[in-house]
Order: C-alpha cells, then sequence, then structure tokens
C-alpha cells in the first residue's frame, strides 16, 4: 500500500518519500498540509489541491523524495500528502492513506532550574526553583519517594515528620514534547523543625493572704513548666521552673491582685508559647487589726480644751480606715464598709453631723458599746472631745 513515509528529520526540517507503489512513477509531488479535511477531487486537479497547503509545496520530481524546511520548528508534528505519476496520471496517494504526520527532532533539553525558596515547618516544606524558558511543568521529588508535577514552579510537601531530615531535588518539563526534560538538580538537604509544645491552660487556682497557687493541665510530652509571677502593672516579680504543674507563690500581700503566666518545655521539643495572663488575688486579711490611738496632738484638743479643734483631715480619714478594718474583721468580709461619702476631703473638709451619727452607729453595731450622745448629734450640736476618745475605746473593744 503506498504511503509517505519518513526519511529523516532534524529540528528544523523533515525529509519524506514515497514507499509501497504497486507501479513504477516518474514523477512525485509533496505537500506539507496547512489544514487537513476531506474533499471531492475527481479531477486530480493539482491547483486546486494547493489551497489547503503551506507555500512550500515542491515542483515535480523524479527523486521520490522531498525535504521541507521553510518555517519549521524544533519538536513540532507535521502533516505531510502526496503525488505519483504513472502513464501521464497524477494520483493522490492519500485518497486511500491517512496524512501522515511526522514530527521535527526534539528541540534538545530544557535548562536546569535553580533553588529558589526552601522553607520547612513541622509537617511541611514548601519548595520554589526558578522558572525556565519553554518549560510548561516542573517535577518535584522527595527523598521519601514522594514527587509532584506542577504547572508552577513551587510545590508544597505535606505529611512530614517534626524534627526529621529530607533532601528534595527538581527538574523542568515541557509536556508537548518540543524539549525534553531537563536534567535534575542536585539535592537540598533540610530538616523539618521540632515540633511545638501546646501551650498551658489553667486548671485550677486558690489563695491565702500571703500565698496563690495554680494549676495548669498537663501538656504532651512536657518534662518542665515555667510558671512566672507579675504584679498588678504587669511587671514580673517572681519565677520558677519544675516538673510539676503545680506551683505556689508566697509572701505576698493581702487583698491584692497578681497574674501567672506559663509555658510547657521539654528537650527535643519547641517550647510551647506563653499562656495568658491568669488572674488571682490574695485574700483579705481578717485577722484582729492593732488598736486605733489618737495623735497626742490630738489627745491634748480633746482633754484641754474639749472640743474638736486641732484634729487634721488625714487623721480622721486615717480613723475611718481603722473602722473598715475592724469592720472586715468583725464580718470576716468587706461588704459591711462605712460609705465613702463620710470620709473628709479637700472639697467637704466639714464634719457633718449625719456622718458623725454614721460613724457612731458602724462601731456600736460591732461592740454595743457607744454611748448615747454621739449616736444622736444633730446639726449645730457641739461636738465634745470625749466623743472621740469615747469612740476610741468602742472601737478598741470590738472582738469577735
Amino acid at each position: 500500500m503506498a504511503t509517505i513515509s519518513r526519511v529523516s528529520s532534524t529540528q528544523t526540517s523533515i525529509t519524506v518519500r514515497i514507499t509501497g507503489l504497486a507501479y513504477p512513477a516518474n514523477q512525485y509531488e509533496f505537500f506539507r498540509i496547512k489544514t487537513y479535511r476531506t474533499w471531492s477531487d475527481a479531477n486530480n486537479d493539482v491547483n486546486a489541491l494547493q489551497n489547503l497547503l503551506f507555500s512550500d509545496t515542491s515542483t515535480s520530481t523524479s527523486t521520490g523524495s522531498r525535504t521541507f524546511s521553510t518555517g519549521m520548528s524544533c519538536g513540532t508534528i507535521y502533516s505531510f500528502r502526496g503525488w505519483a505519476r504513472w502513464q501521464g496520471v497524477w494520483y493522490d496517494l492519500s485518497s486511500s492513506n491517512p496524512v501522515q504526520n511526522y514530527s521535527t527532532s526534539s528541540c534538545g533539553a530544557l535548562s536546569t532550574p535553580n533553588l529558589h525558596t526552601l522553607n520547612a515547618g513541622e509537617t511541611s516544606v514548601y519548595v520554589q526553583c526558578t522558572t525556565v524558558s519553554n518549560a510548561n511543568r516542573y517535577v518535584f521529588e522527595l527523598s521519601n519517594g514522594n514527587s509532584i508535577s506542577s504547572s508552577n514552579p513551587y510545590v508544597t510537601f505535606t505529611g512530614l515528620s517534626p524534627g526529621t531530615g529530607y533532601s528534595v531535588r527538581f527538574k523542568a518539563r515541557d509536556w508537548t514534547g518540543k524539549y525534553q526534560d531537563s536534567p535534575y538538580s542536585s539535592w537540598f538537604s533540610f530538616t523539618t523543625q521540632q515540633a511545638q509544645l501546646a501551650t498551658p491552660t489553667r486548671q485550677s487556682s486558690s489563695t491565702t493572704e500571703t500565698s496563690v497557687t495554680l494549676t495548669v493541665n498537663a501538656v504532651s510530652n512536657a518534662t518542665s513548666y515555667d510558671f512566672r509571677l507579675y504584679n498588678a502593672s504587669y511587671s514580673q516579680i517572681s519565677s520558677s521552673i519544675g516538673s510539676s504543674r503545680t506551683r505556689t507563690f508566697s509572701g505576698l500581700s493581702p487583698g491584692t491582685q497578681y497574674y501567672i503566666r506559663v509555658r510547657a518545655m521539654a528537650s527535643g521539643w519547641i517550647t510551647s508559647n506563653f499562656s495568658s495572663y491568669f488572674s488571682v488575688v490574695t485574700a483579705l486579711s481578717f485577722n484582729r487589726p492593732s488598736n486605733w490611738n489618737w495623735s497626742s496632738a490630738a489627745v491634748d484638743a480633746f482633754n484641754n480644751q474639749g472640743l474638736f479643734t486641732t484634729l487634721t483631715r488625714t487623721e480622721w480619714n486615717n480613723f475611718l480606715d481603722r473602722i473598715n478594718v475592724f469592720t472586715d474583721y468583725y464580718y470576716q468580709s468587706t461588704g459591711q464598709r462605712l460609705p465613702s461619702s463620710v470620709f473628709a476631703s479637700s472639697t467637704n473638709p466639714s464634719l457633718q453631723a449625719s456622718h458623725f451619727r454614721t460613724i457612731s452607729t458602724k462601731i456600736n453595731s460591732m461592740s454595743d458599746n457607744v454611748a448615747t450622745e454621739p449616736r444622736n448629734v444633730q446639726s449645730g450640736d457641739l461636738v465634745l472631745g470625749w466623743y472621740f476618745t469615747h469612740l476610741r475605746t468602742a472601737l478598741n473593744s470590738i472582738y469577735r
């Protein structure tokens, strides 16, 4: 069966010939087809056929072969058909045989890409190589046998083990086949990051008047815990590292705000992030406070003048603070304190009768030992010095 065969090819040319003729021919015509389709050619009109062809058709030849090269590119498929003349008649070989497709030689190997970026995480690695002209795919190969083919010059391998060494290499590819794959790059070694311990979370806490105790939930693989103690201004004041998940900080002030942060640690692991600031408040001290005493100047005024004339605003407010401390002690809570309105201020320095009654009644509620006169002071009444010494004695008599 007659057909068009390829004799040879280079990157920019293809030589074809007609083979398998049933009868000897003395002339041949070859065409490189631009658009292949079926048509009717009852008269074997060569000129009509040429409308479907490239311009580089051959003149008639007796050699039976033809080399095409005009406008041809490496690694590209071209289609051919031919004619043979026997006894003065041209015969279209393709009327009985399909058009034959042949490719020019490969364009050669692509250039090997270089490493652009290599970022390893705990269980993954991002690899990017440089782009290569005429490449439309890139093949990345990992030393564990995994490989990825991508249209982009970058990939991410996942499912790796933390703290483990691997290597990666890559090459460029042209999926059209015009170019051969580039040689592989060299192997690039990397180690995945060690895994990071989880951040500790609060399990429980307790306080006394002078200490705080915090326990965190266990962190997998952790062998020690770093506890940090901060004051209300978030300034660190103490730290402690140990294997226990519970830590107690002592020597603190009663009724005071503190914060604790914790992180987990272990050899072969990345130390965890610090936890959030865990808030803790030491318990209030409800021990019996020390007795109250007026200053000597105030006592002299009380004794010699009989009237309250020289007591300063500061000393008066200190006395009210001591009443509040006695109140906390007596009720073992902070919910029974004097209202802030009874305290003297620069804008309200006067001692009002209603305030004096409130103060006297408060002391009497705990001691049942305040005379009627201080508890019944009215606006315009004289406030005598003995009222103050009497309130001191009543306050100091309070016991639970």
